[in-house]
C-alpha cells in the first residue's frame, strides 16, 4: 500500500522494509513490524485476521521524520478494500504516534501504530451454496472448474486451476484442438456439491469456439446463446438443488456480459411463474435488471428500487466496463419455484433465453449483506469492472 502511494513513493521510493531496514539504507525511509495477529475464524463468512502494526518513519531531520509520518498516515489510515494477490485489506486504523531520536546515528523516527483487518482472497465461496467460477474461488476446493465436451468426438474431459488460480486454458485449448469446447457441467465450489449440468448436448454453452477461447475483459467466459424466433434450442445450465429450490431467502452476485435484456437466472414453471432473478418485468414477480423492460423508476442514481418485485434491500448495477457488469441481488424471497435454471427453459418463441457471456456466480441462500462489500471489492479486483 505504502509502495502505491505517490506522496510516499516520492520520497522514499522503494525503500519499504519489513522489520529491519537495509544496511546503509539512504534516508528517508520506511519499516513495518508486526506486533501481533489475532486471527478471527468464523463459520459463514470470510475469516478476518487483525494485526496490530507499528510503522516507523525515518529521517534526517524532525521536520522530515514528521512530514513522511504524515504521508504514510494517509496512504494507510481508514483505507479498506485494498486488494493485491494474497490478502484484501478491510480497514486499517491509526491508533497512536510518538517521536524518537536515535542520537547515536542522527536520526528522528516517527513512530506509528495502527490495527489492520484483513482477509484472505479466493476464499468469497465461505458460506455460499453455490460458487461458480473461471478463476479459483476457495482454497480449500480441490475440483475442477469445469467438464467440457469435444464437439468433434463427443469426448469429455474435466479442466481445472492453474497455480494462480485461474481457469487452465493451457489443457483446455489442447484437448479441443481447433473444435468447439460446449461446457457439459460447471462446478460448485462451495463444497456442496451443487453443479450446473446440460445433457443436452445442443443446450450446451460454449466455452472454445473453433479453436478460440471465449473471454470477456481477457478473461474466459461461458458463452450462452438462443436460436431464432420458433427454434427451441437454447444453452443454458440446470441448477436443480435443494439448497436453491425453494428457500426463502437468496443474495446473488453474477458478472455478465451482454445487452440482452431477458433471463439470466430463471426459476418457475411452465405455467408461467416467474420468481428468482430475471431481467424482464413482464409481470411483479420479475425483477427488472438492466431496465430495459419497464419503468425508468426502477432506478435511483443505478440502484434499483426492487422492493416491489420481491426483493427487499438491493440490486447494485455498476458501470459497464468492456460490456461487462457486476450485478447484486439481495434478499430475493421467491415461492413456488418449480425448477431453478441458468438462460431459462424451453419454449417455443426462446422468449426466455439468455445471450451473452458469464464469468462467474455466487449464490448465498441466507443473508451475506455484511460481506457484500468484501465480495464486490475481490470480484471487481479480478474482472476489473468498474
Amino acid at each position: 500500500m505504502l509502495k502505491d502511494d505517490s506522496a510516499v513513493a516520492a520520497l522514499v521510493g522503494t525503500r519499504i522494509y519489513p522489520e529491519l531496514a537495509e544496511e546503509g539504507a539512504s534516508t528517508p525511509y520506511v519499516v513495518y513490524s508486526v506486533v501481533s495477529n489475532t486471527p478471527v475464524d468464523t463459520k459463514d463468512s470470510a475469516p478476518v485476521d487483525e494485526a496490530q502494526l507499528e510503522v516507523f518513519s525515518v529521517a534526517d531531520t524532525y521536520a522530515a521524520a514528521n512530514d513522511l509520518a504524515d504521508k504514510v498516515r494517509t496512504a494507510l489510515s481508514r483505507q479498506s478494500q485494498i486488494v493485491y494477490e494474497t490478502v484484501t485489506v478491510q480497514s486499517v486504523k491509526y491508533t497512536n504516534e510518538v517521536t524518537e531520536v536515535s542520537a547515536e546515528r542522527n536520526l528522528f523516527i516517527s513512530v506509528q501504530d495502527y490495527t489492520a483487518r484483513t482477509t484472505p482472497v479466493l476464499t468469497i465461496a465461505n458460506g455460499a451454496v453455490g460458487a461458480f467460477g473461471l478463476r479459483k474461488l476457495n482454497n480449500a476446493y480441490t475440483g475442477a472448474a469445469i467438464r467440457v465436451r469435444n464437439s468433434n468426438n463427443d469426448s469429455e474431459q474435466d479442466i481445472g486451476f492453474t497455480a494462480a488460480g485461474d481457469l487452465d486454458t493451457t489443457t483446455l485449448l489442447a484437448f479441443v484442438g481447433s473444435n468447439d469446447a460446449r461446457v457439459t457441467t460447471w462446478y460448485d465450489q462451495s463444497g456442496r456439491g451443487n453443479n450446473g449440468t446440460q445433457t443436452v448436448t445442443t443446450d450446451q454453452p460454449y466455452i472454445v469456439t473453433a479453436g478460440v477461447l471465449e473471454t470477456s475483459g481477457g478473461k474466459a467466459a461461458l458463452r450462452f446463446e438462443t436460436g431464432t424466433t420458433g427454434d427451441p434450442v437454447f444453452n443454458s445450465l440446470e441448477f436443480d438443488h435443494t439448497d436453491f429450490n425453494p428457500q426463502t431467502r437468496l443474495d446473488k452476485y453474477l458478472v455478465t456480459n451482454t445487452t440482452d435484456d431477458r433471463y439470466l437466472l430463471w426459476t418457475g414453471s411452465e405455467a408461467g411463474n416467474k420468481y428468482g432473478f430475471n431481467a424482464n418485468s413482464l409481470s411483479p414477480n420479475d425483477l427488472n435488471i438492466f431496465g430495459n423492460y419497464g419503468s425508468p423508476d426502477l432506478y435511483v442514481n443505478g440502484v434499483q428500487k426492487v422492493a416491489e418485485y420481491g426483493v427487499t434491500t438491493i440490486g447494485t448495477i455498476h458501470s459497464y466496463l468492456s460490456g461487462r457488469v457486476l450485478q447484486v441481488v439481495e434478499n430475493a424471497t421467491p415461492t413456488n419455484w418449480a425448477e431453478f435454471h441458468f438462460s431459462g427453459y424451453g419454449s417455443p418463441t426462446n422468449a426466455f433465453g439468455f445471450q451473452g457471456k458469464v464469468l462467474e456466480i455466487i449464490i448465498f441462500n441466507k443473508d451475506n449483506s455484511a460481506n457484500r462489500e468484501y465480495l464486490q471489492n475481490n470480484i471487481n479486483a479480478y474482472y476489473d469492472i468498474y
